[in-house]
């Protein structure tokens, strides 16, 4: 089964999902500016319990990506 060029081209349109540019764009400003948030969050948290500026920044990264990973099983779990 051979398929044409034009048929090809109406069958991308048809599957390719259309994306708002702008509203991507805001929710990834709105995302990244969460995740500073949680990250300077926690910086804080860590300094405030009188762990020097280094040792903070480790226990930061490490909640963080102990975060991602803990979020990234719990959504790819779900069944949408």
């Amino acid at each position: 089964m051979e398929i044409n060029k034009k048929e090809y081209d109406e069958y991308v349109k048809v599957v390719t999902p259309l994306n708002n540019l702008w509203a991507d764009m805001g929710k990834a400003f709105l995302v990244g500016g969460a995740i500073c948030t949680v990250g300077q969050a926690l910086n804080s948290f860590f300094s405030s319990r009188g762990a020097g500026e280094e040792v903070a920044a480790a226990w930061t990264i490490l909640c963080l990506i102990a975060l991602s990973v803990i979020l990234t099983g719990l959504i790819s779990t779900r069944s949408w």
